[in-house]
């Protein structure tokens, strides 16, 4: 899997790499892959992800994923 350090867009897949309890609130762990629904802050690169009751993610957490081949 192909994967880049970049702010994400609305419907990019985003995996997780470095996240701790106080900022995940235990939604989503290291590993996690996750679509972003939207963005909390654009200007900061938050999005906001697929969990249930939607979460939060900061840039530094995530890292989107590229080159995924989708199934027709």
């Amino acid at each position: 899997m192909k994967t880049e350090k970049r702010y994400a867009e609305v419907g990019e897949r985003i995996l997780i790499v470095n996240t701790t309890p106080d900022e995940s609130f235990d939604d989503y762990e290291e590993g996690d892959i996750l679509t972003v629904t939207g963005h909390r802050d654009k200007q900061e690169g938050k999005v906001l992800v697929n969990v249930p009751g939607s979460a939060s993610v900061w840039p530094h957490e995530y890292r989107v994923i590229v080159g995924e081949e989708t199934e027709v």
